[in-house]
């Protein structure tokens, strides 16, 4: 229970940061790339949580792009949808990646305790 609980911790803090930072470019990026700090998130949820937080953050974060960056006027078009299942697919290939990096740090650092928390 305390590693899901782990990880939809993780997915939501991920989630909350690059909310706000897409929110703080904005005025610089417009609509365009809503999704691009949520590809990071994804790949970084996936190395520090795996695959659960990864999951988490692809599919609120696209929602959320879509939603807050892409489509803010609630009209959300067919070319948006598609904008939104790509990002989907990268993130698939992204979350993919993640977690074989997490498996292989695993693998080379046995000695680090990966599932404690310090203290």
């Amino acid at each position: 229970m305390v590693k899901y609980l782990r990880a939809v911790v993780l997915a939501a803090f991920l989630l909350g940061v690059t909310t706000l930072l897409r929110s703080l470019l904005t005025p610089q990026l417009g609509h365009g790339s809503p999704f691009m700090l949520f590809v990071a998130a994804v790949l970084v949820a996936a190395m520090l949580g795996g695959l659960l937080p990864g999951l988490l953050v692809a599919g609120f974060g696209g929602v959320i792009g879509l939603l807050a960056f892409l489509s803010p006027d609630d009209a959300i078009s067919f070319n948006e949808v598609v904008s939104l299942l790509m990002f989907w697919l990268v993130s698939s290939v992204v979350l993919m990646a993640g977690c074989r990096l997490r498996r292989q740090a695993h693998r080379a650092f046995p000695f680090v305790s990966w599932d404690q928390t310090a203290g």
